[in-house]
């Protein structure tokens, strides 16, 4: 619903285009006055970047999905994702929203080398909440719910208090061992 955008524009100065493929999530971002496109295809230019937060997961063939990024970048350009991690995480949630997987380190870097892309840098995000993920996925999986989010109130605490903490336990080094999720940076080869 654009977001991300909205964020890179405040903190860069540059305001993003968007690939969406769903209408009414399009109209959402052009009502922003964001550049949307409905297709790869119907992009015609190559960037300096490209981000994608959460989607890869959602793409059965990921691996063409990248290869076909990796054409809409400039030569030395990057792409940066975040996705969610450990394949042992996916529970009945993953499955409602349509991940067809969790990401393990060395998957996500295979495929992203295989689809033409130098690693920059990779590590896990979000320590705390390998564990809370973990327990919630447990919970549900003995209540037979998918609900592994919980209510308002408890995200509310986990994005207030618990998060900022996992993101200083990632700080200094846990992003290294384990994290919910994934972030990776890489270059398009010479």
């Amino acid at each position: 619903m654009g977001a991300l955008a909205e964020i890179w524009h405040e903190i860069n100065n540059v305001k993003p285009e968007c690939l969406e493929i769903d209408a009414s999530l399009r109209n959402c971002l052009t009502k922003l006055g964001v550049t949307t496109y409905k297709d790869i295809d119907s992009i015609d230019k190559k960037f300096d970047i490209i981000y994608s937060s959460n989607v890869l997961e959602h793409i059965k063939d990921d691996v063409e999905a990248l290869t076909q990024l990796h054409t809409k970048i400039k030569i030395g350009g990057e792409i940066a994702i975040y996705v969610p991690a450990f394949p042992s995480l996916y529970s009945k949630l993953d499955a409602s929203v349509g991940h067809y997987r969790r990401y393990k380190k060395k998957e996500l870097v295979d495929k992203l080398q295989s689809a033409g892309f130098q690693i920059e840098k990779i590590c896990y995000a979000d320590s705390i909440g390998f564990f809370a993920w973990l327990y919630t996925k447990a919970i549900n999986s003995m209540s037979g719910s998918s609900n592994a989010l919980g209510n308002k109130n408890s995200l509310y605490i986990y994005d207030t208090f618990i998060f900022p903490l996992s993101k200083f336990l990632d700080a200094i080094g846990l992003r290294y061992l384990f994290g919910k999720n994934l972030f990776v940076l890489a270059k398009k080869r010479k």
